[in-house]
């Protein structure tokens, strides 16, 4: 019986390395107390920095690390760690705010009010926000990390929508545990603690309809994708649109969103 050979990949030179380094790296994990928004965008970078984005092992990757995000903020939301959470899916990384007169923007303190940074001479609010509405403006430089990895995985044209919807999905999890993280008592310990580690069985009466409970089946399925993609030209991930749908998909996603544009923010 004639058996067709494992085609080797058609690019496999030195430019494939990151995805096999950085993939094994992930696989030693322990999600989540081994990972966290520092390493996470760290991984992000290097992909971004070493990779090709014509290859589909670069897609994988960066869907990889977008689970790994997803994961995290479900555990933090999950043990009441709302802050930690929320910096992964909603809290922008960095904002600037020009201010009417001064050449520099002010960076935003991440966990802190603007009316609180800026409102140095302690005016009443209604009067300092009035200030500020027709003085400053902010812009995001640098989203936060989840919709930053999602906004790419969109606009690649290389993910499946059934990927991209199950995610925005699980997404909208995460945020409804968060909306309910304040009700759960002793679970203010940082990720390392272990009353963190316990925070799913000692919370279990009060807000358990509420646990987002995500699964680790796609980020390891993901990561083994990468090794088989690697090895194998011929083999397709179900998380990969095929070439023809990926041209129409890249035309149909326009223009992407880039950082640094205006965007309203509560003062």
């Amino acid at each position: 019986m004639n058996i067709a050979p494992v085609r080797p990949h058609p690019e496999k030179t030195h430019d494939y390395d990151p995805y096999r380094r950085i993939n094994d790296r992930l696989d030693q994990l322990v999600v989540p107390y081994t990972v966290n928004e520092t390493s996470l965008v760290a991984y992000r970078d290097t992909v971004c920095r070493e990779g090709n984005p014509a290859a589909a092992c670069y897609w994988l990757l960066m869907a990889r690390l977008a689970e790994l995000a997803l994961l995290c903020a479900g555990y933090y939301a999950d043990c009441g760690e709302v802050t930690a959470a929320g910096d992964l899916l909603f809290n922008p990384r960095r904002i600037h705010v020009h201010v009417r007169g001064r050449h520099q923007p002010i960076v935003k303190d991440r966990h802190r009010p603007l009316s609180e940074q800026l409102n140095t001479g302690g005016a009443p609010y209604p009067e300092f926000r009035d200030w500020f509405h027709h003085n400053a403006i902010t812009r995001v430089m640098e989203p936060a990390l989840i919709p930053d990895l999602l906004s790419r995985l969109t606009h690649s044209g290389w993910i499946s929508v059934a990927f991209l919807d199950a995610y925005q999905a699980r997404m909208a999890q995460v945020a409804d545990a968060m909306r309910f993280g304040s009700c759960a008592t002793g679970l203010s310990a940082p990720p390392g603690n272990p009353a963190f580690r316990a925070g799913r069985s000692s919370d279990s009466g009060i807000r358990p309809a509420h646990h987002c409970r995500l699964e680790t089946m796609c980020y390891r399925r993901l990561g083994q994708d990468i090794e088989q993609t690697w090895h194998d030209a011929a083999y397709r991930s179900p998380y990969l649109v095929t070439a023809w749908h990926r041209e129409i998909a890249t035309a149909a996603a326009g223009e992407k969103k880039h950082p640094g544009l205006p965007e309203q923010l509560s003062v």
